[in-house]
């Protein structure tokens, strides 16, 4: 074993450890390196030719069919680089063959309107109707294909999928500048190169009609989407996603049954139903919240009506207790008679009622005497102290009635 040292107790020990080891390193980095680029390629961008007549390749290979030449300034769709050769698709898609059948063994089956269906696990599409030339693709069970009118020899001329690219040598081709309007312009022309493939197709002119409704429900499809991201961009009302529901539902409605359009419009509307439900519950409970807000402030706009009838009721009350019952003095109203009081026999004059005695009583304004015996009754005072030695209030009279 060259380069193997074994030492006395029988272990290996190689030179070549470290060389293995940054080997394994560079395998993995290059590994990683071409997984990053694929990566990297799924995402496409635009580009133009830029010679004339450059050549258009099934594959890289040397013995890779050439399908077509190009034109200077036609924009294609890049995906990436092979090589020396940059993957590429242009406007329309790649028209290929695929062989219907061989003897008894039938590969793809068409029905009466043209559509084609493989009925086998695997068929390769053909650059030409020739099994000479190596596969560009693979069309496998079940898969839909378009064709567009038969060839020689049981061979069919379709439209291959979109997956399916082309290659022009990386010296012809230069990254637009511009992609946005590269990639309307590659958009625009590929939509109408499909229409004139499908139109000049023997097979596919039937379906020509099927194809416009098609297209016309996919844009219809794509508006509504549109016009779906913008609205949920906000925060749409359960009528506003009523109407995107519905206009979903016709979608779906005039789509042919078990078609993508239908699909994609029955998703639309599973998934507008759910947020209009959701939309419908928080309206409701927005709703309850605003009726409870406003019964709310109903019940204490009566609060304090009641608390303001309530106040001014107790102030009236209260004004009404501070007013006098009568416009007379309390215990104003008796009969004057003339006492006389302690050792020297002083005269005064008492109010008196029921040989009750009420007040002791004196005016600067009335000459008492002339009340004498009389019931009057006292409406303006002024309370005085009390005479010494007496238990009466003494108060002067300052107007008063007769009341007899």
């Amino acid at each position: 074993m060259p380069g193997v040292i074994v030492d006395g107790k029988g272990q290996l020990r190689s030179c070549q450890v470290k060389r293995l080891s940054h080997r394994l390193l560079l395998v993995v980095l290059i590994v990683c390196g071409l997984m990053v680029r694929v990566d990297a390629q799924k995402a496409s961008s635009f580009a133009h030719i830029t010679h004339r007549n450059a050549p258009v390749k099934a594959g890289v290979g040397v013995p890779d069919a050439q399908i077509k030449k190009s034109n200077i300034g036609e924009v294609v769709e890049f995906f990436g680089q092979k090589g020396d050769y940059a993957e590429v698709r242009f406007p329309g898609g790649v028209v290929a063959f695929v062989l219907e059948k061989r003897g008894s063994k039938t590969f793809v089956k068409l029905d009466d309107k043209g559509r084609a269906r493989v009925v086998v696990e695997r068929v390769s599409l053909r650059p030409h109707a020739n099994m000479d030339w190596p596969a560009m693709g693979t069309l496998t069970a079940n898969q839909n294909i378009l064709v567009l009118d038969r060839a020689k020899d049981n061979w069919l001329r379709v439209l291959a999928p979109e997956a399916v690219h082309v290659f022009v040598h990386k010296n012809y081709v230069k990254l637009a500048e511009n992609q946005t309007a590269a990639a309307t312009d590659f958009r625009n022309r590929d939509s109408q190169a499909r229409r004139v493939l499908i139109s000049g197709g023997k097979i596919s002119a039937r379906m020509q009609g099927e194809l416009e409704q098609t297209a016309s429900l996919e844009n219809r499809l794509n508006a509504a989407e549109s016009k779906m991201a913008t609205s949920l961009s906000t925060k749409p009302s359960p009528t506003a996603l009523a109407n995107l529901r519905r206009e979903f539902e016709q979608i779906q409605a005039d789509a042919p049954k078990d078609s993508l359009v239908a699909r994609a419009a029955g998703e639309k509307v599973a998934y507008l139903q759910g947020k209009e439900d959701t939309a419908r519950r928080f309206a409701d409970a927005d709703a309850k919240i605003r009726a409870l807000e406003d019964d709310r402030k109903r019940r204490e706009s009566e609060y304090q009506d009641d608390l303001a009838s309530f106040r001014t009721k107790k102030e009236a009350e209260k004004a009404k207790q501070l007013q006098p019952k009568s416009r007379f003095l309390r215990l104003g109203i008796g009969t004057l008679h003339k006492i006389y009081l302690g050792v020297g026999r002083t005269p005064t004059w008492v109010l008196s009622k029921a040989a009750e005695s009420r007040y002791h009583v004196t005016s600067d304004r009335y000459d008492l005497g002339e009340y004498h015996d009389k019931k009057i009754g006292i409406t303006r005072w002024k309370i005085q102290p009390p005479a010494p030695g007496s238990k009466l209030e003494r108060v002067e009279i300052l107007r008063l009635e007769i009341l007899d």
